[in-house]
């Protein structure tokens, strides 16, 4: 039975939680552009390395604010990438651009997605804790399986979901905190 298994061939869709950058509250400034801690600075780091192991190379997109953009700015960095900044990614109170209910949100999220999925390529998508539960649904109904059970779904700064796509199906999916 063993012998009859064979490796499949898979991609990455990897939904990260931005690294520490402070409390909203100590922040004076526009929350955009809140720049992630000396904490977060050194986890971007050890982020750039993990995320290296599951994807060398990959399409970066992130939320605009600055702290998920540094976040994942030096893995991209790493192959001679850029960071891609997406609205759709923004927590949506803060996202003057994109005006959207949670449905249209979700909605938008799937197409997103569905179209990062038909590339067939791995994504490194880099967003916030008020947002990154309905992306990972998003992204699961796509790929045509439930999200995990809610009480998994809270993750740390620097953390990070790992969904495998084989033929537009997810295959896997695990969850990592630095």
């Amino acid at each position: 039975m063993i012998a009859s298994l064979r490796p499949r061939a898979t991609v990455p869709l990897i939904l990260v939680r931005h690294a520490s950058a402070g409390y909203k509250d100590d922040w004076d400034g526009e929350d955009l552009l809140r720049p992630l801690d000396a904490e977060g600075a050194l986890d971007a780091v050890l982020l750039a390395d993990l995320l290296a192991c599951f994807a060398p190379r990959a399409r970066v997109i992130s939320s605009p604010a600055l702290r998920c953009t540094e976040s994942v700015r030096i893995y991209a960095a790493s192959f001679g990438g850029s960071v891609e900044a997406n609205a759709v990614l923004a927590v949506p109170d803060r996202a003057a651009d994109v005006p959207l209910a949670r449905t249209d949100r979700a909605d938008t999220l799937r197409h997103l997605f569905r179209n990062l999925v038909d590339e067939g390529r791995p994504v490194v998508a880099c967003l916030h804790r008020e947002n990154l539960p309905l992306a990972l649904a998003a992204a699961c109904s796509v790929l045509g399986a439930p999200p995990p059970a809610e009480l998994d779904l809270l993750l740390p700064k620097g953390g990070f979901w790992v969904l495998h796509v084989a033929a537009g199906e997810l295959v896997s999916l695990e969850r990592y905190e630095l």
